[in-house]
């Protein structure tokens, strides 16, 4: 009866093992570098692409290390927000910077933990003098540089962006707590336009996202309302006004018949001052009429 041998599969050299047995200097496998290229001669930001850039689906950035090399290191965990001139904690695959590996990144004088989110305080504004050591804060938050864009999306629609497409349960303490809303809010509609995010451009320069265009409510305009209905005309088809008469008379159109309203009126009522014109409104009676009947002599019946 045969029996079955099982393979060994060769294992690969360990750099570090060879590197000691010659008596060559062994790279340490962790390092810390400095994101972004500096001109060796004018230590400014280097002209190259951006420092953080997208090759063959990952994120790649530029890292200056401490003996000076310049090497392009992958991002061990994204999202991972990293800025040029950031200090970053590097992994030497094998001890290669070649196969380097950002697994951190060092909050120092210049990029350093906010003082406040979201108008809670951090506590890191207190410890910017020497020797005070106020307590850090425990609770986790994030506060994002201007012009980035933060979002979060699941596979069942539920996006964070902040508009969101599934639900979202927001629940405090109805004894002490409760949700403030501030700001213009619109139910059941999205903004007009998505915000874009930041990028990152050559010579460490940030490109600033753009903000997402708000949703513009339309003035609500009321209906215009509707034609008075008609007033039928009340008297004689061939009174003094007739009902289809549609034109203004005057002192110079019939001064005859404003001198007897003018009469008429003083008498009466006295009005000052006396009435100089008499409009008669048109009711829809055969049409216009053409001449007043109290204008020349009545025509014969």
């Amino acid at each position: 009866m045969a029996r079955s041998v099982k393979r060994r599969t060769p294992r690969r050299p360990d750099p570090s093992k060879v590197g000691r047995g010659l008596g060559a200097p062994v790279p340490s496998p962790i390092d810390i570098g400095t994101v972004g290229y500096l001109d060796d001669q004018t230590e400014l930001p280097a002209t190259t692409p951006a420092y953080v850039r997208w090759e063959q689906g990952e994120p790649i950035v530029e890292v200056t290390a401490r003996d000076g090399d310049r090497i392009n290191a992958r991002v061990g965990c994204w999202p991972l927000t990293v800025r040029f001139g950031q200090q970053v904690v590097l992994a030497m695959v094998d001890g290669d910077p070649a196969n380097a590996v950002i697994v951190g990144v060092l909050a120092d004088s210049q990029n350093a933990v906010p003082s406040s989110v979201c108008g809670i305080p951090t506590g890191a504004a207190a410890a910017t003098s020497k020797g005070v050591r106020p307590p850090a804060a425990t609770w986790t938050f994030l506060r994002l540089e201007d012009g980035e864009h933060f979002a979060v999306q699941t596979q069942q629609g539920g996006d964070i962006n902040i508009h969101a497409g599934s639900s979202v349960h927001i629940r405090c303490d109805p004894k002490i707590g409760a949700v403030h809303i501030e700001g213009a809010t619109h139910l059941g509609v999205g903004p007009l336009a998505p915000p874009v995010g930041s990028t990152t451009g050559p010579a460490g320069v940030d490109i600033r996202g753009v903000p997402a265009i708000p949703y513009v409510p339309t003035p609500y305009a009321p209906p215009a309302p509707a034609p008075p209905a008609p007033v039928p005309y009340v008297g004689f088809e061939d009174g003094i006004v007739r009902a289809k008469d549609a034109f203004q008379i005057t002192v110079l159109s019939d001064p005859e018949f404003i001198a007897w309203m003018t009469t008429i009126n003083g008498l009466a009522m006295n009005p000052d001052p006396a009435p100089v014109a008499v409009t008669a409104y048109i009711s829809g009676v055969n049409g216009p009429g053409s001449k007043h009947t109290a204008v020349g002599e009545p025509e014969p019946a």
